[in-house]
């Protein structure tokens, strides 16, 4: 999951704000350049904990299974955390969008006002 969020953010500013940039820092970049590059798209608790992606990789590559068993807890907590931070910001930019057309509407029926 959290690689995948950090490959989702870089495409979402490649195709809206960066055409054509060039991602070889990001691919080369170890897992704190990549939350540094792409750090304004991503979940917030991933841009103040970037050690999480150490602490999985641990879990996935050293742990035992009583370790992981052992620290489940607070990893679900932190990928929950995670996963609401991401739908928040789409409710809150398709609030955004959508209030954003009806004020337009509604300027275009009033007319300019300022």
């Amino acid at each position: 999951m959290f690689e995948n969020v950090l490959l989702e953010a870089r495409d979402v500013i490649d195709e809206s704000k960066h055409k054509g940039k060039p991602w070889a820092e990001f691919d080369r970049g170890h897992m704190p350049d990549k939350v540094r590059l792409v750090a304004y798209e991503l979940p917030p608790f991933i841009v103040e904990h970037p050690e999480l992606y150490g602490v999985l990789s641990k879990g996935v590559h050293q742990l035992t299974e009583e370790e992981c068993g052992q620290e489940l807890p607070v990893l679900q907590r932190c990928m929950t955390l995670i996963a609401q931070q991401r739908l928040d910001r789409r409710i809150r930019e398709k609030m955004a969008a959508e209030t954003a057309k009806l004020l337009a509407e509604t300027t275009g029926r009033l007319g300019k006002t300022a």
